[in-house]
């Protein structure tokens, strides 16, 4: 999501960002091992100008983080 010039960002509203990542691969982890999951997560401000000037802040008491999984299950077969 870009927000260029200002716009309902600039005046303090909230950002909602929702990703939803393919299903179609599996990776199984090895038998006897825990499995990894990373989420990266970055955001930043790109000035328009040399005198533009912006503050990005993350003040608020009421952040709100929901993650929904799809775990599937084997049995383990070593081999």
């Amino acid at each position: 999501m870009t927000a260029n010039g200002g716009g309902a960002l600039a005046a303090g509203q909230v950002y909602t960002k929702q990703d939803s990542v393919e299903t179609t691969a599996t990776v199984w982890s090895p038998c006897g091992t825990n499995g990894i999951l990373n989420i990266n997560n970055r955001l930043s401000l790109t000035a328009s100008s040399t005198t533009a000037a912006g503050e990005l802040s993350n003040d608020d008491a009421t952040v709100a983080f929901t993650q929904q999984l799809h775990v599937s299950w084997r049995p383990c077969t070593p081999g």
